[in-house]
């Protein structure tokens, strides 16, 4: 959002929800929520802004956050060097915190949804408009390269990729994906991303039926059944997104690789969030080609070191087994995954 645009807004009335500044005061991060008046008008739930390189600050009391402060004022400026901020925060009439700031860069987006958002973006409005604009890279023009992957059973995987690049910045990147049957032509899919890994198994379930993994994004996880043709498609709204942005989601949980349970239907996958430590989150997948999109973080099951990475080791008869760097190794009772996930998606 440009800054005339940003200044336009109304941040009376808003409560922060989370704020962040550092020790040495160079840096001050805000996520706040809008008033209902000014969230219905804009179309948005809220908003974060981040001053940084903050070259001067004062304030009439130091506070080591602003979170659940309700702001009366914020005024904001530019200037020749960069920008000025004056902020009036209060957690009850009358208890006021007044912030006044210049900094030589500051950052604004819109919030849609407060924290994750696990609403279906596959086949989305915002989706189609986001693939419009990529889509014109499928071309021999931008023909990256072809492989044909192996399967199980006389499937193979045949991958054509697409990528538009100039200056070294990449403007669409996409892959044509046709599932083949001895030849033939079993079922295809379009991928918007060129990131991940291209799945070489299936995950043979405990209903009997073969399970293929694949992605059409970055974010989520599809399946198709080969016995029935069913498939499900799933991409998240993510992690506050912002509505004004192009592409079509919030950051979420990147799976790179995953490890089905036939035991106790559960499901485990390797991942991240991007540039972030490698963990494990687990699922339930009784019932593909749909699933239960709460993933759980087994980090919240044990204790650890968050800056490790942790990898999955195996499946146990009643435990989930997971390493950190040293290879130490984690045992997480299947009971309690399972005691969570039903917590965490309402059941």
């Amino acid at each position: 959002m440009d800054f005339e645009k940003m200044t336009a807004l109304s941040f009376k009335g808003s409560v922060i929800y989370k704020s962040f500044h550092a020790a040495n005061g160079s840096f001050i991060m805000i996520k706040a929520l809008f008033c209902e008046e000014e969230a219905e008008r804009v179309g948005a739930k809220g908003y974060y802004i981040s001053f940084d390189k903050i070259t001067e600050q004062t304030k009439d009391v130091d506070l080591p956050e602003y979170t659940d402060r309700r702001i009366t004022k914020m005024e904001l400026l530019r200037e020749n060097e960069g920008y000025s901020a004056h902020i009036i925060m209060e957690s009850e009439p009358g208890d006021c915190v007044s912030l006044r700031l210049k900094c030589e860069k500051l950052s604004f987006s819109l919030i849609s949804v407060q924290g994750m958002s696990y609403k279906n973006m596959f086949g989305s409005q915002k989706r189609e408009e986001y693939l419009k604009t990529i889509l014109y890279a499928e071309d021999e023009k931008y023909f990256e390269g072809e492989e044909t992957i192996p399967l199980p059973d006389g499937f193979s995987l045949n991958v054509r990729e697409y990528e538009h690049m100039e200056n070294n910045r990449v403007y669409a990147s996409l892959r044509r994906c046709r599932l083949t049957k001895d030849g033939t032509e079993v079922f295809s899919y379009l991928c918007d991303d060129g990131h991940h890994r291209l799945y070489d198994s299936f995950i043979e379930h405990s209903k009997g039926h073969r399970i293929y993994p694949y992605h059409t994004s970055l974010y989520g996880i599809s399946y198709i059944d080969l016995d029935t043709s069913e498939h499900f498609d799933y991409i998240p709204e993510g992690f506050e997104p912002d509505p004004e942005k192009e592409y079509y989601c919030g950051e979420s949980f990147i799976i790179t690789d995953l490890h089905y349970d036939s035991g106790s239907d559960l499901i485990a996958y390797g991942g991240c969030y991007w540039a972030g430590s490698y963990y494990v989150m687990a699922g339930d997948f009784s019932a593909p080609p749909s699933y239960d999109s709460h993933l759980i973080d087994t980090r919240d099951l044990f204790e650890t070191e968050w800056d490790s990475d942790y990898d999955f080791v195996r499946w146990t008869e009643n435990a989930l087994v997971i390493s950190d760097d040293d290879k130490n190794e984690y045992e997480i009772p299947k009971k309690e995954i399972t005691e969570k996930i039903r917590a965490a998606s309402g059941k």
